[in-house]
């Protein structure tokens, strides 16, 4: 996370305007998002020194910031789960009804199955003897080839 500040004119008085800047690395062109509402220092509260180090950055406005924003990222990761979580749910149901169809279409064919075998065992042709079939079979064969 790199922060960000500008130089901006504040109410005829110079001001500095801080924020924070989220930047993706390796883009073209350069992307960056803001992680916080910009807001405007005066120079004595920007450049303040505390234990050798500029601050320039209102702690209190920071600490205010970065609550709202975890605040809002809990809400956001929250709506996610919840999304994540229903369309889950969703994709369960249609494996279950494509599971149920597919199981239903194979009932569908045993049973079909089932009637033809059935209807062969009940033919005429299947209790004829030998001789009687071979004798169908060829007065049926010249029949269709003449």
């Amino acid at each position: 996370m790199l922060k960000v500040s500008y130089i901006t004119p504040a109410d005829q008085a110079i001001a500095i305007e801080a924020f924070h800047v989220l930047e993706q690395p390796n883009t073209t062109p350069l992307k960056a998002y803001f992680l916080s509402m910009p807001y405007t220092l005066s120079f004595s509260q920007a450049f303040k020194m505390e234990n050798n180090i500029l601050l320039l950055a209102d702690l209190n406005n920071e600490r205010e910031n970065q609550t709202k924003y975890a605040e809002n990222f809990q809400n956001a990761k929250k709506i996610y789960l919840e999304k994540l979580k229903l369309l889950e749910l969703q994709q369960k149901e249609y494996d279950l009804e494509q599971t149920l169809k597919a199981e239903k279409q194979k009932k569908i064919a045993l049973d079909k199955r089932k009637i033809i075998q059935e209807n062969f065992r009940k033919n005429t042709y299947h209790s004829l003897e030998k001789e009687k079939r071979l004798e169908m079979l060829t007065k049926s064969y010249s029949q269709n080839n003449n």
